[in-house]
């Protein structure tokens, strides 16, 4: 007779919180950060939280994020704030949609994530594509390609990205080419559920390359410094990137 092992508490909790913060009256934000500060397995096990839809879609959910999902067979689900990684079954008669401030992206049969920061979405296709909307504006965007745009601005972007580089934080690595440092400190804080800060000076900084996130964040930030020539400098539970002198 095989025995399944037993349950792993932090996994177990994880998926908890990751049930709790998709209810539409979750308010306990409070508890849920000590809770994911308070140990680095803590915001690992979170990131591998999935929530599986009843049409066989699965949604997969990084560090602080709140997603709101009306019922477990819902079709149109709401991106507050954070990253999600998407795998939708498509269904053209039930098209599947995730509001984002003032748009909607809706998905054309596909795998995709979204990132949601203050009043800006960036939504990356590894598969398929998808449907940007706002307003009477509808912007295709397909696989290995990417869009950014903000709540109020018709300046909406495409570019080209990786396919393989979507969803990367879901398999522990992040890949950038040409990114600016200020938004790769936001993944990172996101991803490894820290503080972290950029000096203005370089703040613009490009980077090129891959982060690997293993061994958490008194691992990675060393490795994003030398990767970058910059000075990676912990404050208690916050990290500072500064320039080199």
């Amino acid at each position: 007779m095989t025995s399944a092992p037993d349950p792993d508490p932090i996994s177990e909790a994880a998926i908890a919180w990751a049930v709790r913060v998709s209810d539409p009256a979750f308010a306990d934000w409070e508890a849920f950060s000590d809770w994911l500060g308070a140990a680095p397995a803590h915001a690992d096990a979170y990131h591998e939280a999935e929530t599986a839809l009843a049409d066989g879609s699965e949604v997969k959910l990084n560090g602080g994020t709140r997603l709101i999902v009306g019922g477990r067979d819902a079709r149109a689900l709401s991106l507050g704030r954070g990253e999600a990684l998407f795998t939708v079954k498509h269904d053209a008669a039930r098209p599947f949609s995730v509001r984002v401030g003032t748009a909607w992206v809706v998905d054309i049969g596909t795998r995709f994530d979204i990132v949601r920061e203050s009043d800006t979405t960036r939504v990356a296709v590894s598969e398929g594509e998808i449907d940007w909307r706002r307003g009477g504006v509808a912007v295709r965007v397909t696989a290995g390609r990417s869009l950014r745009a903000r709540d109020g601005s018709n300046d909406v972007r495409l570019a080209n990205v990786a396919q393989g580089a979507v969803g990367g934080w879901s398999q522990g690595q992040l890949q950038y080419d040409g990114t600016e440092l200020s938004e790769v400190a936001t993944d990172l804080a996101r991803t490894l559920g820290v503080t972290v800060s950029v000096d203005g000076a370089i703040e613009t900084r490009p980077v090129r390359g891959v982060v690997q996130l293993e061994g958490g964040a008194r691992a990675v930030f060393p490795r994003l410094a030398a990767l970058i020539g910059v000075r990676a400098k912990r404050e208690g539970a916050k990290w500072r990137l500064l320039a080199s002198p």
